[in-house]
């Protein structure tokens, strides 16, 4: 059964698809985070008015900007 998955999910690769959950948030919502964070504001209101969790602005602010809209976890 494993191998099967694994066909699968390298078939799926193969044409262009995207594993995994959506990205929560779009490129320019992940820029708008990434300055609020820059410019002093505090995690837990940027992921209230974003309407994410605490982490997903932790996890973003941590990555190059670059990565986030290659692979937005």
């Amino acid at each position: 059964m494993a191998e099967v998955t694994t066909e699968g999910q390298t078939t799926a690769r193969a044409r262009g698809q995207r594993l995994g959950s959506p990205p929560k948030l779009t490129p320019e919502q992940a820029d708008l985070a990434r300055q609020m964070h820059a410019a002093g504001h505090p995690a837990f209101s940027i992921a209230a008015m974003l309407k994410v969790a605490t982490s997903t602005i932790y996890r973003l602010v941590r990555q190059p900007p670059d990565a986030v809209e290659d692979d937005e976890d």
